[in-house]
């Protein structure tokens, strides 16, 4: 999976990487909460697993930002 921001993830909602990315950064850090702000998952459901993958992708580059700002 190589998305690019402006590539949608969710086609049913038409929902954007960059609008996940955001939203994510916004405080809504679980599926769930993504998919009540955006739509993401919540038609056929068949980029449940894209989402979750790029989720954990966020928190993993969340994790490595806050641990250069410990470290400076």
């Amino acid at each position: 999976m190589d998305f690019k921001d402006d590539d949608i993830v969710c086609p049913c909602s038409g929902t954007k990487l960059s609008k996940l990315r955001q939203r994510f950064c916004d405080g809504l850090k679980t599926l769930e909460a993504l998919s009540d702000a955006t739509g993401v998952c919540s038609g056929c459901a068949g980029c449940e697993s894209d989402v979750e993958e790029l989720i954990e992708g966020f928190r993993a580059a969340e994790l490595l930002t806050q641990d250069k700002s410990s470290s400076s």
